[in-house]
């Protein structure tokens, strides 16, 4: 048990560091959502599985896939020359 809480935890810690140091917003919202989904596997294994559903319901499926649509519409478009 306390080594699945320490796997996890630096899976939280790794992948919220990747999440500040990726320059790519789309890659760090893939991160945020590694984090997320580690955040519920910890709290599932620890046995609170109500609390580790409704994180990867409410973080995950709303909160994570929100910022995604957010980055994507406001991402401007990559400028390219026109040869006429």
């Amino acid at each position: 048990m306390n080594s699945l809480f320490m796997i996890f935890s630096l899976g939280i810690v790794g992948a919220s560091l990747m999440v500040i140091s990726t320059p790519n917003p789309v890659y760090s919202v893939f991160w945020l959502v590694i984090a997320f989904v580690n955040a519920a596997v910890m709290f599932i294994s620890l046995g609170l599985d109500y609390i580790g559903l409704i994180f990867i319901i409410v973080y995950v499926g709303a909160i994570a896939i929100l910022f995604l649509f957010v980055i994507m519409l406001i991402q401007q478009p990559n400028k390219v020359d026109s040869q006429d």
